[in-house]
């Protein structure tokens, strides 16, 4: 009831705004506005059929005579902006905001599909190219970067590809463009450590060595370290307490020397 009751509050207060701007007597309106915004191909398209978004606007009283038109989904998330001129039926700038909707994403994957399958770029990378084909394919659109994301699931050879249209939007599916690939399966640096160093300690941990050092030593802690290639090096402590440390080869996952 509270939420309810400063959303009635705050749609009064629009209200009396937009009535002040009237009574100043400027000759367009609050929905004028809104409606040249809609003129915009990404927001027409993109809100087609769509119920669950609303927009305001205001006179920012500038001498360009420019009326900022805000858009929002139901909940109030920022779905995009423009700024335009109803004197002279200009859009100047906008963005937008919002993801793609099923019947886009319908409509662009088999146009994507179509481009990347047989592009060399991607043929080079997958290792069963001839069967290229087969591979899912999964899209989806990032309106802040305004592109296509593409993922071809080829297990740990996955790839993500990035393509743009030559027109901004989901609706524009002309003259596709690979931006760039990224190796989908590849963990970044930080993930990569935390989960190498933790396969580490469970290495070094089942070596009979490590296991002597260890007994009857309730709450051990460890500290890893990166050496080179598959090299890492595994200290342990009880408290301040150092108790060895393991050199493992997690090419071979062996420890090849265990120092007390």
């Amino acid at each position: 009831m509270f939420k309810r009751t400063l959303i009635v509050l705050a749609a009064s207060a629009l209200m009396w705004v937009f009535v002040t701007v009237a009574a100043y007597g400027q000759e367009y309106s609050e929905q004028d506005a809104i409606n040249l915004a809609l003129s915009v191909p990404e927001f027409a398209a993109a809100l087609e059929g769509r119920e669950d978004w609303y927009a305001r606007a205001y006179d920012t009283g500038n001498r360009f005579g420019i009326w900022r038109v805000q858009f929002y989904d139901a909940e109030g998330g920022d779905m995009g902006f423009a700024d335009v001129n109803p004197e002279e039926q200009a859009v100047y700038v906008y963005e937008c905001y919002y993801g793609a909707q099923d019947r886009h994403r319908e409509a662009a994957q088999p146009v994507l599909e179509a481009y990347l399958r047989p592009h060399p770029e991607i043929l080079r990378w997958l290792e069963d190219a001839e069967n290229a084909q087969q591979h899912p394919i999964y899209v989806d659109y990032d309106p802040y970067n305004d592109w296509w994301g593409v993922y071809i699931a080829a297990g740990p050879e996955s790839l993500y590809a990035v393509v743009r249209f030559a027109e901004r939007g989901v609706h524009v599916l002309d003259e596709p463009h690979l931006v760039r690939i990224y190796f989908a399966e590849i963990k970044s640096f930080d993930e990569w450590f935390s989960a190498t160093s933790q396969e580490a300690v469970v290495v070094a941990f089942a070596d009979h060595r490590v296991g002597d050092a260890l007994h009857r030593r309730a709450g051990w802690t460890t500290e890893s370290q990166y050496v080179s290639g598959s090299l890492w090096k595994i200290a342990f402590y009880s408290g301040e307490e150092w108790l060895g440390e393991a050199t493992v080869d997690m090419a071979s996952r062996t420890v090849l020397e265990f120092t007390r």
